[in-house]
């Protein structure tokens, strides 16, 4: 299911998937949360729209974002695991008194859980090619005959090109966006193995200026 919201923003619910979204005014600021009781979710999000400080709660973590790209994936007892596309997510770990740690893009973070019980977290680390893939394919949406529809996707597709600041390219879907953007991490890095190297800053900006 993908979920397209006026301004753009997008969050797609994959199969098996349990979640509530909650949405509120603080001090006059919209605040939208999350609470992701298992399964997968990809959020889509513009850094000056009305859910630029979404926050997404699972049972191991809560994670904060500042407009980005990024998937998350609850598996109740055994934990939890974010992968960033685009911009930069916060996360702390549940029941600690740990500091936040920062997912950046092309990267993934992961909360095990301890033996003992409760939670920790694990180093990012480079974001894999099949874990790329997966999220590629996931993706992937049948098109609809709905001019309201297609309007919306539009919309969603425009604002995440805004968002990243990138121009001049001839993208048609959000489809298109993740198989260029993932086509061109393997075409830039020149990948031999099955691991794909982490990015410093906008994922985004370094594969589209070389797809140009």
């Amino acid at each position: 299911v993908r979920l397209i919201y006026e301004n753009g923003d997008v969050a797609e619910v994959f199969s098996g998937t349990s979640y509530l979204i909650r949405t509120a005014q603080k001090a006059g600021v919209p605040q939208t949360s999350v609470q992701l009781h298992f399964g997968q979710v990809r959020f889509v999000i513009s850094s000056q729209g009305p859910r630029k400080h979404l926050s997404v709660r699972s049972q191991s973590a809560v994670m904060g974002v500042r407009g980005t790209d990024f998937i998350v994936r609850e598996e109740g007892s055994k934990g939890s695991r974010v992968t960033v596309l685009r911009g930069k997510v916060a996360v702390t770990v549940t029941g600690t008194v740990q500091k936040e740690f920062t997912v950046g893009a092309g990267s993934t973070g992961v909360i095990l859980a301890k033996p003992q019980g409760g939670f920790q977290e694990s180093a990012p680390r480079a974001t894999t090619r099949s874990e790329l893939r997966e999220i590629q394919a996931m993706s992937k949406m049948s098109r609809s005959d709905s001019a309201e529809l297609a309007a919306l996707e539009a919309r969603a597709l425009e604002s995440a090109l805004k968002d990243a600041g990138i121009s001049g390219t001839e993208v048609g879907s959000l489809e298109a966006l993740d198989d260029l953007l993932i086509r061109k991490k393997f075409e830039v890095y020149k990948l031999n193995s099955d691991e794909a190297e982490g990015t410093d800053g906008d994922a985004y900006r370094k594969f589209f200026k070389n797809a140009q």
